[in-house]
C-alpha cells in the first residue's frame, strides 16, 4: 500500500470522526442556545413588560382618583400617561408571546380588561370632569362595576405574570441540561482530539520522518564539497523513493553544472571590466547641480544584470536644465550596451539645442540592429525662469506633478516608445510653482508586488508621492522617502530595474516662476486628491 493511500484512509477515517462529533456538538449548542435564546429574547422582556403594565394599570388608577378628588389637571396629564404606557406594554406583550398558544389567551385578557376599565372607569370619570362634575365622577371611580373591572384586570396580569415566571425556570433549566450535555461532549471530543495527533504522529514518524531523516543524511553528505559525487540511494515508500531517485538525478545535474561553471569563471572574470564600464557610462553625471533647479535621483538595478534603465541630469546653455530617463527592454550586457548608445544620442542632441522631438526620432537609429528591442524614454527640459516644464513621453509611465496643494498631474504619452519601428513625438508644456515636484519612475516600481503577489499600481503610487511631497519639498528626501515605503511593502523589489527621479524649481531670488496652470491649459492628465 502506498503512503498516499495510507494517508487517504486515515484523513477520510479522521474526518468521518470529526463529523460525527461535529454534529453532536451542534446538536447540544443548538438545544442549549435556543432555550438561552428564548429566555433572552422572549420570556424576560416578557416580563419585564408584565412588570411595568402591573405599575402602569395601578399608576392610571391611582393617579384618576387623585385627579377626580383634587381636581389638579397634572394628575390628569399623569393617568393618561400611564394609559399610554399600559397600552404600550400590551403592545409589545402581543407581539413577543401574542401568537404563543399558552399566552394567547392571557394576552387577549389583559386587553380586553384594559379596554373594558377605561370603557367604565377612565373615560366615564374623565368626561365628568370635564363637565364639572366631581361627584359624578367620584361615583364612577368607587362604583362596584368600576372596583371589579381593575380587579379582574390586576388578576389576568398576575396570572400571565405566573405563567412566564414558571417557564422561563423550566427554560432555564433545560438550558442547564443541555449545557451539561455539550460540556461532556466537548470533552469527548478533547480526549479524541489528543489522541489523534499522538496516533497521527507514531505514523508519521515511522512511515514519513525517519525515512525523510535517512534522506537528508545522504543529501548533506552530497551537498559536502569533496563529496558531490556520493551516490543518493532511495529507500522507504514508493513516493519517497522516488523523490531519492529525483534527488540523485539532481545531483548528477549539479554535478555536472559545477564542471561547467568552473570552467566558465575564468571567462566571467575577463568580461567583469567591461561591465563596470557599461555601468559606468550609464550612471548620472555628477557635475554641480544646474542653476534653479534641484534634481535628485536613485537606480537600482535588478539583482545580479545589469540595468536596462538609465536617468540623466544635463544642465543646457540657456539656463534651462534637462532630464532623461529611460527604461530599455531586458537586461545583461547587450541591453546595457543599447542604453549606453542610446544615452549617448540624446544627450548629444540636447547638449546641440536640439528639439526634444527630434532628438528621440534620431534616437531610433540606435536600434537599427535591435529589431526585438525597444525602450521607453522620457525628456523633460525645466526652465526656472519661466516657472514651465517641456517634456516628450515616448511610450513611458506618465511622470507625476504633485502641486503644493495636493493635486497630482499626470504627464502623458506624446508618443510611441522608441524601436526600430520610429515614430512621431510632440512636445507638451505645463506650469511648475516652487513648491511643486516633479517625479519620474520606472515601471520597476508600479508592477513591485506585495506579499500576496498585488502590484502597487498608479493609484496607491500617486498616495505614496503625495504623502511625501507634502511632508518635505527636498528632492532627495522625497526620493528617499518614497523607495523605502515601497522597499518596505515589496515582496522582491529586485527582479526588475527601479529608478526614481524628482525635480523641483528653485530660481534665483528676484526671479519669480508663475504659478501652477490648470490641466486645461497644459495638456496634464490630472488626478483628484485622494
Amino acid at each position: 500500500m502506498t503512503l498516499r493511500t495510507r494517508v487517504l484512509l486515515v484523513v477520510a477515517a479522521t474526518l468521518a470522526l470529526i463529523a460525527l462529533m461535529g454534529s453532536q456538538l451542534f446538536l447540544r449548542y443548538a438545544q442549549a442556545t435556543e432555550a438561552v435564546q428564548d429566555v433572552v429574547t422572549t420570556l424576560a422582556p416578557s416580563s419585564a413588560a408584565v412588570a411595568d403594565l402591573t405599575s402602569d394599570i395601578n399608576a392610571m388608577d391611582r393617579r384618576l382618583r387623585i385627579y377626580v378628588s383634587s381636581g389638579e389637571a397634572g394628575y390628569r396629564v399623569l393617568h393618561q400617561s400611564a394609559v399610554q404606557a399600559a397600552r404600550r406594554n400590551v403592545a409589545e406583550l402581543e407581539q413577543r408571546i401574542g401568537q404563543r398558544p399558552e399566552y394567547a389567551g392571557l394576552v387577549g385578557d389583559i386587553d380586553t380588561g384594559l379596554q373594558e376599565w377605561l370603557s367604565t372607569v377612565g373615560n366615564p370619570a374623565l368626561a365628568a370632569m370635564a363637565d364639572d362634575a366631581q361627584r359624578r365622577a367620584q361615583r364612577v371611580v368607587d362604583s362596584p362595576r368600576g372596583r371589579a373591572a381593575h380587579a379582574e384586570l390586576t388578576a389576568d396580569t398576575f396570572r400571565l405574570a405566573t405563567e412566564l415566571s414558571a417557564d422561563q425556570a423550566a427554560t432555564l433549566e433545560a438550558s442547564r441540561q443541555a449545557t451539561q450535555r455539550l460540556a461532556r461532549s466537548m470533552a469527548l471530543a478533547l480526549v479524541l482530539a489528543l489522541l489523534l495527533p499522538i496516533a497521527g504522529f507514531v505514523m508519521l514518524h515511522a512511515q514519513v520522518l525517519r525515512p525523510i531523516d535517512r534522506l537528508r543524511r545522504q543529501l548533506r553528505l552530497a551537498a559536502t564539497p569533496g563529496d558531490h559525487q556520493a551516490v543518493i540511494e532511495p529507500e522507504g515508500p514508493p513516493e519517497l523513493r522516488d523523490l531519492g531517485a529525483d534527488a540523485e538525478a539532481l545531483r548528477r545535474a549539479l554535478v555536472r553544472e559545477i564542471d561547467e561553471s568552473d570552467a566558465a569563471r575564468s571567462a566571467l572574470e575577463q568580461e567583469g571590466p567591461v561591465v563596470a564600464a557599461i555601468r559606468h557610462e550609464l550612471a548620472p553625471r555628477t557635475d554641480p547641480q544646474p542653476a534653479g533647479v534641484q534634481i535628485a535621483g536613485l537606480l537600482r538595478p535588478a539583482q545580479g544584470v545589469l540595468a536596462g534603465d538609465f536617468w540623466d541630469r544635463i544642465p543646457l546653455g540657456d539656463g534651462r536644465a534637462a532630464v532623461v530617463l529611460c527604461d530599455v527592454s531586458g537586461h545583461g550586457p547587450r541591453a546595457g550596451i543599447v542604453a549606453m548608445r542610446l544615452k549617448t544620442s540624446i544627450t548629444l542632441g540636447l547638449i546641440s539645442g536640439q528639439d526634444p522631438a527630434q532628438i528621440l526620432h534620431r534616437a531610433c537609429d540606435q536600434f537599427a540592429d535591435e529589431p526585438g528591442r525597444f525602450a521607453t524614454v522620457v525628456v523633460l527640459i525645466a526652465d526656472p525662469r519661466r516657472g514651465t516644464i517641456e517634456w516628450v513621453n515616448a511610450g513611458h509611465p506618465a511622470p507625476r506633478v504633485v502641486r503644493a496643494d495636493g493635486r497630482i498631474d499626470r504627464l502623458g504619452p506624446t508618443g510611441p516608445m522608441v524601436s526600430w519601428l520610429v515614430g512621431a513625438w510632440r512636445a507638451e508644456h505645463a506650469r511648475l510653482g516652487r513648491d511643486d515636484i516633479c517625479l519620474l519612475f520606472t515601471d520597476g516600481i508600479l508592477e513591485s508586488r506585495d506579499a500576496e503577489g498585488d502590484e502597487l499600481g498608479d493609484d496607491a503610487l500617486d498616495e505614496r508621492l503625495r504623502a511625501a511631497v507634502l511632508d518635505t519639498t527636498d528632492p532627495d528626501e522625497v526620493v528617499a522617502r518614497v523607495l523605502a515605503g515601497v522597499r518596505a511593502r515589496a515582496e522582491d523589489l529586485s527582479r526588475d530595474d527601479v529608478t526614481l527621479v524628482a525635480l523641483r524649481l528653485d530660481p534665483a531670488p528676484g526671479t519669480v516662476a508663475r504659478p501652477s496652470g490648470s490641466a486645461a491649459a497644459t495638456g496634464v492628465i490630472p488626478t483628484p486628491r485622494g
